[in-house]
């Protein structure tokens, strides 16, 4: 079986990390496009919203190299989680975890990783 993702697009802010118990974890917030004709003809974009989670020494690579606004080449796979909040109220989230990571500049060296 495979769950693999490869996402391409920008970051919506820059990364945020902090070190759990035993790893570091790089968290972004990924947006990626679809641009399509509506029924009158017109072109739209559609953006959707992505968590990212990258873990332990590519964690720290992340949060120095990449920054809001960036372009950036992820592939990872889809963790799906379901969780109760304060309220009591059942919640699900869906991310990505990271595998890995390229800028996509061109007036940069572009650093790349796989872990």
């Amino acid at each position: 079986m495979i769950n693999q993702v490869t996402l391409i697009g920008n970051l919506g802010r820059d990364p945020e990390s902090w070190q759990t118990n035993d790893k570091m974890l790089c968290k972004l917030s990924l947006a990626t496009n679809e641009n399509y004709k509506d029924k009158n003809d017109v072109w739209q974009t559609s953006t959707q919203w992505h968590t990212v989670e990258i873990w332990g020494q590519a964690a720290a690579l992340a949060e120095r190299m990449m920054r809001k606004g960036q372009l950036v080449y992820i592939t990872g796979s889809i963790k799906y989680s379901k969780y109760e909040n304060d309220a009591g109220e059942i919640k699900y989230k869906t991310v990505i975890v990271c595998q890995t990571f390229k800028t996509l500049e061109a007036k940069r060296e572009v650093e790349e990783l796989a872990y």
